[in-house]
């Protein structure tokens, strides 16, 4: 898709420079610094008196910890990577089987739009309302569908703009964030952290079901009320709510937590 394709390679663009390298690269230093500190501490800590441990098995009981904090920050940027793909998949095939409008180019959108416009006044209209409804109202409701279509299409470039956005922020901080689990006054950061880095990979699949589930409920209340959906009131009516969704989706994935 055109939108998050776009954005991702900006992501890539900026994640990739030498300023946001350097930063990762220096934040990881200081990391590391601090968990070979604490290990030193903890090992003279324990073994002050000269003794050694008796054997691997006692030495990984006394410092997991330190190896598993470790290996986690070494293996952070790999483990952004598999998950970005995975999730990058994901969003393709929703994208793809469930966002149609927004998967489109506008050419293609317009040309859809058209063509089932004009198949549901033949379902509804008879002979007069077939010419009035496709010479009249037509040109004017494809005109409000591209409108809509386009303001749709921006708030997701935007939606998907500040979530990456926020996991470059995430990714910088992640060995810092890390190492603040290794003390019990400081884990409430890392707890933290994890709640923000899952609103981050939930904000793109909250604005998809957010899109899709706006669509199907507001079909269904202009078929209650007796409405095409593709008329001026439907498309409004089918933005404004996806507008409320929207909102709803970010408010919710911040309370899940």
């Amino acid at each position: 898709m055109e939108v998050i394709d776009n954005v991702i390679q900006a992501y890539e663009a900026v994640k990739l420079n030498d300023v946001s390298k350097g930063i990762i690269a220096l934040c990881t230093f200081v990391a590391i610094i601090i968990v070979i500190q604490k290990f030193v501490t903890a090992w003279k800590e324990a073994f002050s008196e000269g003794d050694r441990p008796a054997d691997m098995k006692q030495f990984f009981k006394l410092f997991y910890i330190y190896i598993y904090v470790f290996a986690i920050i070494m293996a952070a940027p790999f483990a952004f990577t598999i998950v970005e793909t995975a999730l990058g998949n994901i969003q393709n095939e929703l994208i793809e089987h469930y966002q149609e409008d927004v998967d489109l180019s506008i050419d293609e959108a317009i040309a859809t739009f058209t063509r089932d416009y004009i198949e549901e006044v033949n379902r509804r209209s008879n002979w007069v309302g077939k010419q009035i409804d496709e010479v009249i109202a037509l040109p004017f409701n494809i005109a409000v569908y591209t409108v809509l279509l386009y303001a749709t299409k921006y708030i997701f470039f935007f939606f998907a703009a500040a979530r990456y956005l926020y996991l470059i922020l995430l990714e910088i901080v992640t060995p810092i964030a890390i190492i603040l689990f290794l003390d019990e006054k400081t884990r409430h950061y890392t707890h933290a952290y994890l709640k923000n880095l899952f609103v981050c990979y939930m904000m793109i699949p909250a604005f998809l079901i957010a899109n899709a589930l706006g669509s199907v409920i507001s079909e269904n209340v202009m078929q209650m009320c007796g409405q095409n959906k593709y008329t001026m009131l439907g498309l409004l009516f089918a933005f404004v709510f996806k507008l409320f969704l929207f909102a709803k989706s970010v408010k919710y994935c911040r309370e899940l937590f």
